[in-house]
C-alpha cells in the first residue's frame, strides 16, 4: 500500500499486518478499514443530537503504530513532516443533552 486516504473513498483499505499493541504474538490477520474525515467524525455525532464539551488533538500516538513514528517518551510515538509534528490521535468528549 503507498498511503492512507484522509477522506472518505468507496472501497477500503484492505491490509495483512500484525497488532500494533503490546500483546503482539506476530500472528497476521487481515484488517479492512474505511478512512473517516475528521468533518465526518464530527458531523455525526453533532448529527445524532450530541454535544461536543471537549476536542483535543495530539502529536503523539501511544503506539509505534505508522512506519516512520520516532519513540519520544515512554508510550509516546511521534511523526514529523518538514520538522513539524503531525497530528497522530484526537479526543472528543460529547453527552446527550
Amino acid at each position: 500500500m503507498s498511503g492512507y486516504s484522509y477522506f472518505p473513498k468507496d472501497e477500503p483499505d484492505i491490509e495483512e499486518e500484525t497488532t500494533y499493541t503490546e500483546n503482539c504474538d506476530g500472528q497476521v490477520s487481515q484488517v479492512i478499514t474505511w478512512p473517516h474525515s475528521l468533518s465526518n467524525v464530527m458531523s455525526a455525532l453533532i448529527n445524532a443530537g450530541l454535544i461536543i464539551e471537549l476536542f483535543e488533538e495530539h502529536a503523539y500516538s501511544p503506539y509505534d503504530c505508522f512506519d516512520g513514528l520516532e519513540q519520544v517518551a515512554e508510550k509516546r510515538y511521534q511523526m514529523q513532516h518538514k520538522e513539524q509534528q503531525v497530528t497522530l490521535i484526537y479526543s472528543i468528549k460529547a453527552r446527550k443533552p
